[in-house]
């Protein structure tokens, strides 16, 4: 799922009424898993669901990274950690963000918080929720 021509062709059921439209939300790194509006990441697996009319999908992938406690430091796929400084990069679409964090990171604060790795509450983010801990389970 690395280049977008791969990722656009995953859209070809997506709702054309859906925002924001397929080509957006591909170039920002999702392909469409078929359900709903459902999109994955194909660098750092962020999952997210229910898109609205006003939102970008970059945007949207940005603050769903800074909810795993990363921030984007406009470089590659290079996330850095608020809490330890600890920097992630190189990206695997298998990789997950929590899990990466935890184990490259034993001694950061905000992993010792959330008890370890919290990679238990890793599913489809609803990017709505404004909540500290935004991840929400599918049915």
């Amino acid at each position: 799922m690395e280049y977008y021509e791969n990722r656009l062709r995953t859209f070809d059921t997506y709702p054309p009424q859906m925002v924001p439209d397929k080509y957006e939300v591909a170039k920002a790194g999702f392909y469409y898993t078929g359900l709903s509006d459902r999109v994955i990441c194909f660098r750092c697996d962020i999952k997210l669901k229910d898109w609205e009319k006003y939102d970008n999908a970059m945007n949207e992938h940005d603050k769903c990274l800074a909810k795993a406690e990363f921030f984007y430091t406009n470089v590659g796929d290079k996330v850095t950690c608020f809490s330890c400084g600890k920097t992630l990069f190189q990206w695997k679409s298998s990789d997950n963000p929590w899990a990466e964090h935890s184990k490259h990171s034993k001694d950061c604060e905000y992993i010792k918080m959330v008890g370890g790795d919290p990679s238990h509450h890793i599913a489809f983010t609803n990017h709505k929720n404004t909540s500290s801990n935004s991840f929400s389970l599918w049915s």
